[in-house]
């Protein structure tokens, strides 16, 4: 079917029609489904990066932590020997 600069596909395999044409921004319109897979994809992606991040950045941070309790305790205990 045609109807000016827009073509109907209708896929077999699939429940809903996809339109080819233009669309006032020039491209091809896409299923909302699609839409949505797409956002919730990205939106996985970047949480697993963001993650990463976050982990890494909270281990240095401990092992900072760790490091000058470390050297704290070893001055309190040499501290102690003094006296």
């Amino acid at each position: 079917m045609h109807l000016s600069n827009i073509s109907v596909e209708d896929d077999p395999s699939t429940d809903f029609i996809f339109v080819y044409g233009t669309n006032g921004l020039g491209g091809a319109l896409m299923n909302i489904g699609d839409l949505l897979y797409q956002l919730f994809a990205f939106i996985v992606l970047i949480g697993t990066i963001a993650g990463i991040v976050f982990v890494v950045k909270y281990m240095v941070g401990r092992q900072k932590q760790m490091r000058e309790l470390n050297n704290k305790l070893d001055r309190l205990l040499e501290e102690k020997q003094k006296e």
